[in-house]
């Protein structure tokens, strides 16, 4: 279940590994590389060596957009369909990923 107290955990430091551009944009390409992924895992035999190696890549990007942002569960969704206040995340989510506002 997404944390609705983290605070965003983007210090000096981090922010320094991102000279030419927003962490936002960032997040976005790496939204769109896990989507792939877990589409690829999608169709490949389940539970096989290319199953699992995907799964491995979700996880990174996952473990990276924890360091981003500090939200542990920044790409998740909920299973029922989302609340008012997690859409409104999503909306969130979506303008900082087009480098439009900050978390």
């Amino acid at each position: 279940m997404p944390d609705s107290n983290a605070t965003p955990a983007i210090t000096e430091s981090r922010q320094s590994d991102f000279p030419h551009s927003l962490p936002g944009p960032v997040i976005g390409e790496m939204r769109r590389c896990r989507d792939a992924a877990v589409r690829a895992a999608s169709s490949v035999k389940s539970h096989g060596v290319i199953y699992h190696a995907l799964q491995m890549v979700v996880v990174a990007i996952d473990g990276a957009a924890q360091v981003i942002t500090g939200q542990p569960y920044y790409f998740s969704e909920g299973g029922t369909g989302p609340s008012e206040s997690e859409r409104a995340r999503s909306e969130r989510q979506a303008a900082f990923e087009r480098g439009e506002e900050e978390l």
